[in-house]
């Protein structure tokens, strides 16, 4: 119970997905787990048509559409509602299959394959739905889990990467294979996380396989450009630069922050924190006035 509780029956569900268009005139076409003469009817009322295969236990269908026997292959029967039209067509032996619509009046069979028109305008108009189902399937990234949260997370995945695929090729000219595109929208979806993981390295627990493989995702060290207040000091130590006229001019790890040649403690001027900024100031007026 709450706010935001709905049904999830399948009648329910088209009529919540439907209702910004009534009173539009569209089709619909759906499955037999939607399709219901009551779903037909009410649809009928918002102006909207629906076509869709129907469930052989659904309540209001004519006995004489459920049987089989002594039917041959490939004919069709009609019952004419007031609103629909029903059709059973056997496409095999002892099989058929029970449509409904209301956007067909007439008892219509094509000449060329003799299936009816109901049976062709669906095929039709439910390429859509099976050409995402068949794509979530070539390439689906669900698991068994009893959990219901993760069979959403699952389905999102799906629809999502399909999505991403649409999107991508309409914005840009250059195409690459879908598997390709996948993988690669895949390295993007963890990357943060394999840099987050990265910088956990250090606190342990993480078999050493799992160490090598995270390394490359480490992020590079920031640099941190020098400071007057930040220690600065050389990779190597090389010779005083005010030291070279004496006769043993001494080696030194500083260098000055403003000509950054090599000095020596004997040859440099300590300042605090607070009075290190105002003499980088100073120096910078002095430079500018001198030129």
């Amino acid at each position: 119970e709450g706010p935001y509780r709905v049904s999830n029956k399948s009648e329910d569900v088209v009529k919540r997905i439907t209702e910004p268009i009534y009173r539009s005139g569209r089709n619909i076409t759906a499955d037999n787990w939607f399709t219901s003469i009551a779903l037909v009817e009410f649809l009928k009322s918002k102006s909207l048509s629906y076509v869709g295969t129907m469930k052989k236990n659904r309540l209001g269908i004519p006995s004489e559409l459920k049987q089989t026997e002594g039917r041959p292959v490939s004919s069709s029967f009609f019952v004419f509602r007031d609103n629909s039209t029903m059709v059973s067509f056997v496409p095999k032996k002892n099989k058929n299959v029970i449509l409904i619509s209301s956007l067909h009046n007439e008892a219509e069979v094509n000449e060329e394959n003799s299936k009816p028109e109901i049976i062709l305008h669906d095929n039709k108009t439910k390429s859509g739905v099976d050409c995402v189902d068949k794509l979530c399937a070539s390439y689906n990234v669900a698991r068994n889990t009893r959990r219901w949260t993760m069979v959403v997370f699952f389905a999102l995945l799906n629809i999502g990467g399909i999505n991403a695929l649409v999107v991508s090729f309409g914005n840009c000219l250059e195409t690459c294979p879908r598997r390709i595109f996948l993988r690669k929208l895949s390295d993007e979806l963890v990357a943060d996380h394999l840099r987050r993981r990265a910088e956990m390295i250090v606190s342990g627990g993480i078999s050493l396989d799992l160490q090598q493989s995270l390394k490359k995702f480490k992020p590079a060290p920031v640099e941190v450009s020098p400071t007057p207040t930040t220690s600065n000091r050389l990779e190597k130590r090389k010779r005083c630069q005010l030291c070279k006229s004496e006769a043993k001019p001494r080696l030194t790890q500083y260098f000055c922050f403003h000509c950054k040649n090599p000095v020596c403690l004997e040859h440099t001027e300590t300042f605090c924190k607070d009075c290190a900024p105002k003499m980088t100031g100073r120096v910078q007026e002095e430079d500018s006035s001198d030129e």
